[in-house]
């Protein structure tokens, strides 16, 4: 009844039944699958290749009676061998008819399935594993078309927006979040598609009333027709509140440990050094008033000397001082980038690298924060794509801006940062350059724009080379104006108060030159004795720094005795003094040392209000 043909097929098992259901033909497929001989099985019934349980039901039976009655029957389940053992098989039987109709037996053709289903399995056995982890996956992932449009979330990501995935579903991060939290998504998002590579970085987001970060991480998936974006984040809100601890904690003992006794000798070096230029200033201000006008220029020259000395003075100060009071002010962006680049640029034309700042907007957004600080960011992360570049290249600088958001990008095309150190490279002390390397030049990085309220990320490019992201929120009025100081009164009587004796002799030559009637004393018992003794002043100028008896305790002591003097202070270190500092209410201003003559003489010379 088989041909040569259907005989020798090997894959599949091809044999005929009678319309009882008994085999009548056998191939060499059926023998290969099943492993009776056509002597073993011809004559035996369809019921021998089925389980135990399939013949007390009675599943062969029915298998014949459908393909009687409908001409086919299908069916996938477990089939025995003539050794006991069971695969899995897909069975079709068809019914034959001869000419007049009359059922002349049936066809079985078997395929063993048994490879493709564990195959199925596996893929089920994954897919569960999977959506198993993703749902009980204490933070947020999600799937996104290349649109942004989410195609999948996790049960957190759902209960975040009190939301059932019917609704989520196919909707762009703005139909869900506010603009700026959609933004932040969005631009992620496009870095992903745009690089086609993994982005780690940390997220700001504010609603409700709260902040939270986010430690987010995304990554391309590719399918046969187009890119999607997947995405996991963890709220890391209180380990970014319990690192900044740390790192506080870190600075103040690296600082320690690095000034040491040098801060002291500083510090005391600082102190010196202000009253000798003080001094001077005082001094060459005399001469000044009294030389000639051939002379005005080098002495004008000298004076610009010493108020640059000044400065390196406020530097040494600035590196000893062990908590400084951070000036926030509103700043210009696209002016500070343009300065820190013609600073810092020429340090690398020799090596073959531009810094190119032709895409930053010269109109930006002014941003709040500490301009010292954010200077010193600019210039690490410029050295640092400098440094990724050993055989030259271009070091692209360039911003976009939103609303309330401006994002400046640095790009290279150097060697790029490894996936490993991706995860690290914000964190304290670490570093992959040399020993000499501090490893806190990122993490300092990290802590200014947390501090400012906006966020650093890093990628690599695709081509290769790396791309750090700061993100910038918009001043709106967080700098307080500064308070306008008390008008001064009209001064004649004038008691100047210090220890340093070139200082006070200084003080009172350059003063009586100015026709003012000036007292000294070099100690606060005798400024008191003389105060006590009736003596009436306008102006009292003080020394902080004193022996025996401080500035602060000297002016307490002279508002008991004479409450109507105009007080100031005069100090090397009056940036230390901050503004809410509850002893200048016993003073009207604090001074600085080396003094302005200028400002001096505009006290003293003010008329009443």
């Amino acid at each position: 009844m088989l041909g040569f043909f259907v005989e020798n097929i090997e894959d599949y098992a091809i044999f005929t039944l009678d319309p009882a259901g008994h085999i009548t033909a056998w191939n060499v497929g059926a023998e290969r699958l099943k492993g009776y001989s056509p002597e073993e099985v011809i004559g035996k019934p369809l019921s021998i290749f089925y389980t135990k349980e399939d013949r007390e039901r009675g599943w062969p039976a029915e298998m014949i009676r459908r393909a009687a009655a409908e001409g086919r029957a299908q069916d996938d389940g477990p089939r025995v061998r003539k050794d006991g053992t069971q695969f899995w098989a897909h069975v079709v039987l068809t019914a034959v008819h001869d000419e007049s109709g009359v059922l002349r037996g049936f066809v079985k053709v078997t395929r063993d399935t048994s490879e493709q289903r564990r195959i199925e399995r596996e893929l089920q056995d994954k897919e569960a594993r999977l959506a198993s982890f993703t749902q009980n996956f204490p933070g947020f992932t999600w799937i996104a078309d290349s649109e942004g449009r989410f195609r999948h979330a996790n049960f957190n990501f759902e209960n975040a927006l009190s939301s059932k995935t019917s609704e989520y579903l196919g909707k762009l991060p703005r139909d869900l979040f506010s603009p700026e939290v959609a933004e932040t998504i969005m631009r992620s998002n496009r870095m992903v598609i745009s690089t086609r590579a993994p982005v780690l970085l940390t997220e700001t987001i504010a609603a409700g009333g709260e902040t939270h970060h986010f430690l987010v991480s995304k990554f391309p998936i590719q399918t046969e027709d187009s890119l999607l974006v997947g995405a996991v984040s963890i709220d890391i809100t209180a380990r970014i509140e319990a690192e900044a601890e740390l790192q506080r904690m870190r600075d103040e003992l690296l600082e320690q440990e690095r000034i040491g006794s040098v801060a002291q000798l500083s510090s005391s070096l600082a102190h010196d050094l202000n009253n000798t230029l003080n001094a001077v200033a005082l001094r060459l201000g005399s001469i000044r008033d009294r030389a000639h006008i051939a002379q005005l220029r080098d002495i004008d020259t000298v004076v610009a000397l010493v108020a640059k000395a000044g400065q390196s003075v406020a530097r040494v100060q600035d590196f000893v001082r062990t908590h400084r009071e951070a000036q926030l002010q509103e700043i210009d962006l696209a002016r500070l980038i343009e300065e820190t680049v013609k600073v810092t640029g020429p340090r690398f034309a020799d090596r073959g690298v531009n810094l190119n700042f032709s895409q930053v907007a010269p109109d930006l957004p002014q941003v709040v924060g500490v301009l010292s600080d954010l200077r010193q960011v600019f210039e690490n992360l410029l050295t640092n794509a400098a440094d990724a570049m050993a055989g030259g290249g271009e070091v692209e600088i360039s911003t976009t801006t939103s609303e309330n958001q401006i994002e400046v990008s640095i790009a290279d095309r150097g060697v790029g940062i490894a996936a490993n150190d991706l995860e690290r490279i914000f964190e304290p002390f670490f570093t992959t350059r040399p020993s000499r390397a501090s490893g806190l030049g990122l993490s300092f990085a990290a802590s200014v724009m947390a501090r400012l309220g906006g966020t650093i990320g890093a990628s690599n490019r695709v081509g290769g080379g790396a791309v750090f992201m700061l993100l910038f929120p918009v001043a709106k009025g967080q700098v307080a104006a500064p308070e306008a100081p008390a008008a001064p009164l009209t001064s004649h009587e004038v008691l100047v108060i210090d220890d340093d004796l070139e200082n006070l002799e200084s003080m009172k030559l350059a003063l009586e030159l100015r026709g003012y009637d000036v007292s000294i004393s070099s100690s606060g018992a005798d400024a008191l004795q003389l105060l006590r003794s009736g003596r009436k002043y306008d102006t009292i100028i003080c020394d902080v720094g004193m022996p025996d008896m401080n500035g602060w305790e000297v002016v307490s002591r002279i508002t008991e005795l004479d409450s109507s003097a105009r007080i100031y202070m005069l100090t090397g270190w009056a940036n230390e003094i901050p503004r809410d500092d509850p002893r200048r209410k016993l003073v009207v201003d604090v001074l600085a040392k080396p003094i302005d003559l200028t400002r001096i003489d505009g006290i003293l010379r003010a008329e009443a209000p």
